[in-house]
């Protein structure tokens, strides 16, 4: 049971990075701020904002990356511990960048709380619970 609650929350969370991902990728940040509701500030004609875009869109597609991970996880789950790791890791690294505006007293929109949270903290727990999980079923 306990295995199944952790892949379909492995499905979940690859399915959220697929689409998120997939929005800033192919949609910039116009389309990865439209998923939020909101509307982008940035002028894309002007060589900041282009860059910016650009930027944004390549991090979108490693996202959609981490996304492909974790369904293979899903998949794979019996022989295959590395795509979990590897993509729990990013995804904790990804959370260190997002909170680093606190430190320099910059504004972390409340909207972006549940994110943090889920990659500080849920990801390692996550992490944790498979290693549980695989060590119960070795012994």
């Amino acid at each position: 049971m306990s295995k199944t609650i952790l892949r379909a929350l492995l499905l979940l969370f690859g399915v959220i990075a697929l689409i998120t991902g997939g929005a800033s990728a192919f949609g910039g940040t116009v389309g990865d701020l439209q998923l939020a509701g909101l509307i982008s500030p940035l002028v894309l004609s002007t060589v900041e904002g282009a860059v910016v875009d650009n930027n944004f869109r390549f991090f979108g597609g490693v996202w959609m990356g981490v996304g492909f991970m974790l369904l293979y996880s899903v998949v794979r789950w019996e022989d295959n511990v590395v795509p979990i790791r590897f993509a729990a890791l990013a995804i904790f690294i990804g959370g260190l960048g997002r909170m680093m505006p606190w430190l320099s007293g910059d504004l972390v929109p409340e909207m972006m709380y549940p994110p943090i949270v889920l990659e500080i903290v849920v990801m390692p727990l996550l992490v944790f619970w498979d290693s549980r999980i695989r060590a119960k079923q070795a012994a």
